[in-house]
């Protein structure tokens, strides 16, 4: 993930793109695309896009939920941010479900031995099911409001 971080850091800052050759094929046909002239506005402005700096003006009910086995996303560390972001919602539950993915679909391989190739190729295929901590953990929470309402 190193070196597609650092291609999503030089994209952002308007540097060119260094793709990787280390890098699963595609990932490197999602870092090319990003600069393709059509795509370019947008693409810049939803990588740039921080939540954190936006989510803590929502009143609302909010969950987080972030898998441990998520490789695009930390639990710790994103969850980790939003928890300081969200700290003045007094309505918000955070979720990390120990053995879901990033499509919150379960996985068995520990996150250290989870690497970009694997996750691309396996994510979302045929044979992954939803890891039940996460249906589980939104059902209850949408009863809670429910309930409270």
């Amino acid at each position: 993930m190193k070196a597609y971080d650092l291609a999503i850091r030089e994209f952002i800052s308007e540097k060119p793109v260094t793709v990787n050759d280390d890098l699963p094929l595609l990932m490197k046909q999602l870092i090319s695309s990003l600069e393709t002239p059509i795509n370019l506005p947008f693409s810049r402005e939803f990588w740039a896009y921080n939540l954190g700096d936006h989510i803590s003006i929502v009143k609302d009910p909010i969950m987080v939920l972030i898998g441990k086995k998520d490789i695009q996303v930390s639990w710790n560390d994103d969850g980790n941010m939003l928890k300081k972001s969200l700290s003045e919602n007094m309505n918000t539950s955070f979720v990390f479900p120990e053995n879901a993915n990033h499509l919150l679909k379960h996985e068995e391989l520990p996150l250290e031995k989870l690497s970009a190739q694997y996750v691309s190729l396996n994510y979302n295929s045929s044979d992954r099911i939803l890891d039940e901590e996460a249906p589980n953990n939104i059902l209850s929470w949408l009863n809670e409001r429910i309930e409270n309402s």
